[in-house]
């Protein structure tokens, strides 16, 4: 039996990657998915959390300034986050962030990558992508473990690469951020539900 379009209900997340909030959302969106079959839809708009982890900073966690000391606040944060949203956490050799790598945009940009080149796979790699920071420690902001996760799931590393690298990623993703900017979706996950002409704004 064929959904009518019209009857769908579109569950748009403004999410990060990295963001630990957002991993604790995936059973959740598993869950409807699960429940409700083609008449849910899910989809993501890369928010973009940390551009430069010496610019940002978190003060309700103290998170931001030196690379290291967030390293070891976010480990703990995470940690405690886990306690509530039950996700998976590997707090031990976590070092996400460092002067080479201070930024959450390439995870962002990657999964424009991915996007581009085929919507499902993209969203597999989403989800791999949070797995590899939060439940493996990995250093996920980094070239070499964006494409070995990239081959994980199936992209073709060759078109990846090229539209990670060379501009068509980087431009889908500051359109993300100009649509985020739009709803004001300042905390993740934000998500924006549409059934029909209606949509509502639901803030975390």
């Amino acid at each position: 039996m064929t959904t009518n379009i019209n009857n769908i209900v579109e569950i748009i997340e403004f999410t990060d990657p990295v963001c630990t909030w957002c991993w604790g959302s995936e059973p959740v969106l598993r869950k409807l998915e699960a429940r409700f079959g083609e008449q849910v839809k899910i989809s993501f708009v890369m928010a973009g959390l940390v551009k430069d982890i010496t610019s940002f900073y978190d003060r309700y966690n103290d998170i931001g300034g030196d690379p290291v000391r967030s390293n070891t606040n976010i480990a703990k944060h995470w940690l405690e986050a886990s306690e509530r949203h039950g996700m998976p956490v590997q707090s031990e050799g976590f070092k996400l962030f460092s002067k080479e790598y201070p930024s959450t945009y390439p995870q962002n940009i990657a999964y424009k990558a991915a996007q581009i080149q085929d919507q499902a796979l993209a969203n597999r790699y989403l989800r791999r992508i949070r797995e590899a920071s939060a439940a493996e420690a990995k250093l996920t902001n980094t070239t070499e473990v964006l494409v070995e996760l990239a081959s994980e799931v199936g992209l073709d590393i060759a078109r990846f690469l090229e539209d990670f690298s060379h501009g068509a990623a980087q431009k889908a993703f500051e359109e993300d951020l100009a649509l985020t900017a739009h709803y004001q979706a300042h905390g993740y996950p934000t998500f924006l539900v549409r059934f029909g002409e209606k949509e509502t704004l639901l803030k975390i």
